[in-house]
């Protein structure tokens, strides 16, 4: 894995709360396409794993938020929850949906995530704020969910190709039909 844990950036306390609003916040630039806001909310270094890529660093996770938009709108990510263990502060697991339309077919797919991160204390600022920011990601999704059942069961079309297979550059996929299993 490209990832190693900055344990010198953890922040010094964070609770559940805390990250919860953290990834909220995230959650709302996704769904404004706010670019300038992801930008600020990811570490330089940041990492995403997830089934189909790997992402290292900022410019890479912002071409992949930028391939991401170019086939998906309507965004909306809901964390339901998160824990955090207060030994490792800068380490949470968290629960969410992901919401989203594919611009080429207009399905509206939901993608039922576990995700694993870190977040660190933006030190490049140069102040004492305890700006936190998102170094790592590793998102596992559920193809299998009733979620995306139903979201597959509401397109008239037969099948809808993943976005993985239909580009494979894609950062991420809205949920694999049952014949790509």
């Amino acid at each position: 894995s490209p990832w190693f844990p900055q344990i010198t950036n953890w922040p010094q306390k964070a609770n559940a709360d805390r990250i919860m609003q953290f990834l909220n916040s995230e959650a709302h630039a996704w769904s404004m396409v706010d670019r300038e806001a992801i930008k600020a909310l990811w570490a330089s270094d940041c990492v995403l794993v997830n089934p189909w890529t790997v992402e290292v660093g900022r410019e890479a996770r912002l071409f992949g938020f930028d391939t991401f938009f170019s086939h998906y709108r309507d965004v909306r990510i809901t964390t339901n929850s998160v824990i955090v263990d207060n030994r490792y502060p800068g380490l949470f697991a968290a629960t969410r949906l992901f919401e989203c339309t594919n611009i080429h077919t207009q399905v509206r797919g939901i993608d039922e995530d576990l995700v694993f991160g870190e977040i660190i204390v933006d030190k490049s600022s140069g102040t004492s704020s305890d700006r936190l920011q998102l170094r790592y990601a590793r998102v596992i999704f559920n193809p299998l969910s009733p979620l995306c059942t139903q979201s597959l069961s509401l397109s008239s079309a037969p099948e809808i190709p993943s976005l993985r297979t239909a580009h494979p550059l894609s950062t991420y996929s809205t949920y694999y039909p049952a014949s790509s299993r």
